[in-house]
């Protein structure tokens, strides 16, 4: 007689049912993962360039635009697009020319909420009110508040 190693074509099937089960129940929570790290990635983006925008502001003593790379539509906005949102009495190629407009990129999967689509900050590195922008993804938002010195606030909380 001889002993038997290995699995049969039945354990090994059924191994296989289990697994396959276990990983469709993954499926939901990790693609809510990936929306979420889409969201937070875009926030601490946007973030960033607003940092650096208000850093190079003060350091230049000159004004610097950001605005986010789409608006809410989806639509593509391109550095002159900015400056016209921001103020259409400026001319963009002066801006755009020293690199005084900065574009925050927002993932594809990741919409734009508000009406604003960016901020000017002024040569001290304040703004001239306080604003906010919105990112929206899969039901959940990050709000990102400049006050007017300059400074930023997010939060969390619900897409409607």
């Amino acid at each position: 007689m001889r002993t038997n190693r290995g699995f049969t074509l039945i354990e090994l099937m059924v191994t296989i049912a289990v697994l396959a089960i276990i990983a469709m129940m993954a499926v939901p929570s990790f693609s809510d993962m990936i929306s979420r790290q889409n969201l937070s990635g875009s926030a601490k983006e946007l973030q960033g360039t607003l940092n650096e925008a208000r850093s190079r502001s003060a350091a230049m003593r000159v004004s610097v635009a950001v605005c986010v790379n789409k608006n809410k539509a989806g639509t593509t906005i391109t550095p002159a697009q900015c400056i016209a949102a921001i103020d259409s009495s400026l001319d963009p190629n002066v801006y755009i020319n020293q690199n005084r407009v900065l574009l925050a990129k927002v993932s594809k999967k990741v919409d734009v909420k508000s009406d604003s689509l960016g901020v000017m900050f002024q040569p001290t590195g304040t703004i001239q009110a306080t604003n906010t922008i919105v990112l929206c993804s899969n039901g959940e938002s990050k709000t990102i508040t400049i006050s007017k010195i300059g400074t930023l606030d997010q939060t969390t909380g619900t897409c409607s």
